[in-house]
């Protein structure tokens, strides 16, 4: 396990925390692609956003780089 304890997908579920301005989840255990309609609905409030050194695939969602309040994405 990461840091967090997380692993397996990344949750959409997270959309649901729409004040959330920092989320952390590297060094983790996370496999599979960022779902693309949470973050184009639910993340607008997110400033840092760090995903290294896990499994993830595929490409950077289009609704996540089109955030305006996204400082870092890591």
């Amino acid at each position: 396990m990461g840091k967090s304890g997380l692993q397996g997908s990344l949750p959409a579920s997270l959309s649901k925390l729409s004040q959330l301005t920092f989320l952390g989840l590297n060094e983790d255990q996370l496999t599979g692609s960022i779902p693309d309609a949470a973050w184009a609905t639910g993340m607008a409030s997110l400033q840092f956003l760090e995903l290294s050194r896990n499994q993830l695939t595929g490409s950077c969602p289009a609704a996540l780089l089109a955030q305006t309040r996204l400082r870092k994405l890591d």
